[in-house]
């Protein structure tokens, strides 16, 4: 019996032996072979305990079995972090625990399912943070931390004050202490992460290293065409008696080798065709090489090549940067400008930091064709002969097909969408601060065409767009331009009414992010025309979207709160009846909500004190404490236990759960004393 035993015990082991073999080669046959043979059950958390247990399976094997989107691997992923405690730990050193039993997948898709997961499950062992979008945040910066502070490729390391800087106000708009950042920033510099005992640097979290100026960005391409030409020049004089030697590439990955050794040679041909010759045909064949050359390029993510290519195609194009006088286009030029359109749709989801040329490119044709249709100024370097000459050729560009750039936008990647705004954003700016007197708005109508197109996007990718967006309207509105303001808070009310029809699910604060900035106009403002103006816009998404405002009643009531205090009559005047209407009509709905309802009467209640105090008001600051008495009184007869009137996680206002309105007014005419 013991040595039957023995036996079967062997055999078992064997069996295992070989599962795990043939998981490290194939992840999935080999769990497959395991669950068949009876070690390990078909479940995420049988699977998870074996991951946790077995110190011979493959680290890489791992992420990359837990990193796939299929619902079992997902659940193992999920098994496996929920197996994890990470009390007393802080947040670098529970990530160091996480990373310790496997090795990052590289898909951006994967760290992301694992670092959404990870900020979950830290939170709720420690709940350190405001909410689990700051451990995801931080995470990832960790992460691009300790790739930068190990990795032998980064020559310029980061500093402790741009790691702090970039983590600014992640804590649901709060900073974290310097000391807590500061500490972390030593703890990984000190030490990188460690993968079952050996030191490795973890990969980035997506997303390019985005160029700055354009000066930066020309000298870059300027030194990459020198060097191409040098080597061309080296290239001639090297082979004229010397016999090359031709292999037949038969794997994709040789390619990367030939382009690595062809690229340069080939773009300093290529621009010197173009720039010397004047035949149409081989013109054209030129810009298709260079074209085909981005697409490949980027494909292959060779990022500094593709800039150079890029950077030479929106040169050829003689579109001279903004507050340039802008010179004869030859047919040449005109085809240079197609292809860079055409290179603007076909390969957008590889473009990266190469945007922004790109954009500048088809900004630069909006001014072309506002100064031939006489609806923009010329610079004094503009000749009349050189506009005419002009306006007949860009006409040959399809204008349909430069705004299919910004209407298929829907369809980049994830990466790919937030380079794209941000370099939009950064070409508004060029063309807002060129001419502050009377400035072009082409960028700032795209922006507003693009977050339409854009808004079903998924939580994290729709965050980063906004976070990018929302700054950029704060600063247009905060601008020396009134007419310019004007525009960017109209703009945000209508993103606003459309953004707002969607329901907001519990626990989530998507609304008030949408509404920050009204809040921040609204408070830092000093145009009292730009105030009200965001006042009544505000007054409209609230008469119109009351039922999915939620999160989003937070910002309302600061913004009526900081106008409280406003030395303007008609500003305290105006928002004093929105709060007026909000009470009457929103009040009960507001408090009745599970999720926000306390915050909600909280912010109420304040923001009736900032009225009742202000003397302005006159007897309106009576009815105002009035008001703060009755909503009292509200929200304690719904917070009663023998209530039975049940809360609703929707938004506050659906007809069957709307009380009567004239039972429930804390403040009778409201309206009427506004």
């Amino acid at each position: 019996g013991d040595e039957r035993g023995f036996i079967e015990a062997k055999e078992k082991k064997v069996l295992v032996q070989q599962g795990i073999k043939l998981f490290n080669l194939k992840g999935k046959k080999g769990i497959e072979m395991l669950v068949s043979s009876g070690h390990i059950e078909r479940t995420p958390l049988s699977i998870a305990h074996f991951f946790h247990s077995n110190t011979d399976l493959d680290k890489r094997a791992v992420g990359d079995y837990m990193g796939e989107a299929d619902e079992l691997n997902k659940g193992v992923l999920y098994a496996y972090v929920d197996l994890m405690s990470f009390e007393d730990l802080t947040i670098d050193g529970a990530l160091r625990k996480f990373l310790s039993g496997f090795w990052l997948p590289g898909e951006a898709q994967k760290i992301d399912r694992m670092m959404e997961k990870f900020a979950e499950r830290f939170c709720g062992c420690t709940g350190a943070f405001a909410n689990a979008d700051t451990a995801y945040v931080l995470a990832y910066s960790i992460i691009m931390l300790n790739t930068d502070a190990h990795s032998p490729k980064v020559a310029k390391k980061m500093t402790k004050d741009e790691f702090l800087r970039n983590n600014r106000g992640i804590n649901d708009g709060a900073d974290l202490p310097a000391e807590y950042l500061g500490g972390i920033y030593d703890r990984i510099t000190a030490s990188g992460f460690k993968v079952d005992g050996n030191e490795e640097t973890a990969p980035t979290a997506g997303g390019v290293a985005l160029g700055s100026h354009q000066e930066r960005y020309r000298a870059e391409a300027q030194q990459l065409m020198t060097t191409a030409q040098g080597q061309l020049r080296k290239a001639a004089e090297t082979s004229a008696d010397t016999k090359g030697v031709f292999h037949r590439a038969s794997q994709v990955d040789h390619v990367r080798h030939m382009l690595e050794a062809t690229w340069a040679p080939m773009l300093a041909a290529l621009s010197r065709l173009m720039e010397e010759l004047a035949d149409a045909r081989v013109c054209g064949q030129c810009l298709q090489a260079v074209v085909s050359s981005i697409n490949v390029l980027s494909l292959f993510r060779m990022e500094s090549q593709r800039d150079a290519y890029v950077a030479s195609l929106t040169t050829f194009t003689r579109l001279e940067t903004i507050g340039g006088g802008v010179k004869e286009l030859r047919q040449k030029n005109v085809e240079a400008i197609k292809a860079v359109v055409q290179v603007a749709r076909t390969a957008g989801n590889h473009l990266g930091a190469s945007w922004f040329p790109v954009l500048r490119c088809i900004s630069l044709l909006d001014r072309l064709h506002l100064i031939a249709s006489g609806q923009a100024p010329a610079h004094s370097g503009d000749v009349l002969g050189v506009e005419e000459a002009n306006t007949a050729l860009i006409e040959q560009v399809d204008t349909s097909d430069v705004d299919r750039i910004f209407s298929n936008s829907s369809l980049l990647s994830d990466e790919a969408i937030v380079d794209f705004v941000r370099h939009l954003c950064s070409i508004s700016r060029e063309e807002i601060e060129s001419n502050p007197a009377a400035p072009r708005v082409f960028c700032m109508q795209k922006i507003v065409e693009i977050t339409y197109f854009n808004m079903s996007r998924i939580r994290i990718v729709w965050s980063k767009i906004w976070s990018i967006l929302r700054l950029h309207f704060e600063g247009v509105a905060l601008g020396p331009n009134p007419q310019l303001a004007m525009y960017a808070i109209d703009s945000m009310r209508q993103l606003a009414l459309k953004f707002l029809e969607k329901d907001e699910l519990t626990s989530f604060h998507f609304q008030r992010d949408f509404l920050k900035p009204f809040d921040h106009v609204i408070a830092h403002s000093r145009v009292t025309e730009t105030k009200e103006l965001a006042i009544r816009c505000l007054t409209v998404i609230v008469l119109s979207c009351a039922r999915n405002i939620r999160s989003g009643w937070k910002n309302t009531f600061q913004a009526l709160t900081v106008a409280a205090r406003d030395q303007n009559q008609g500003i305290v005047q105006l928002s004093y009846d929105l709060l007026c209407r909000i009470v009457n009509e929103f009040f009960p709905h507001i408090i009745g909500d599970r999720s926000f309802g306390s915050v909600g009467y909280v912010d109420c209640i304040n923001c009736l004190c900032a009225y009742a105090a202000n003397d302005k008001l006159g007897d309106k600051s009576i009815f105002a404490i009035d008001m703060l008495s009755r909503c009292t009184a509200l929200f304690m007869a719904s917070s009663r236990p023998s209530d039975t009137q049940p809360h609703h996680d929707s938004a506050p206002g659906r007809t069957e759960s709307s009380p009567d309105r004239g039972a429930h007014h804390p403040a009778g005419g409201g309206q009427e004393d506004g």
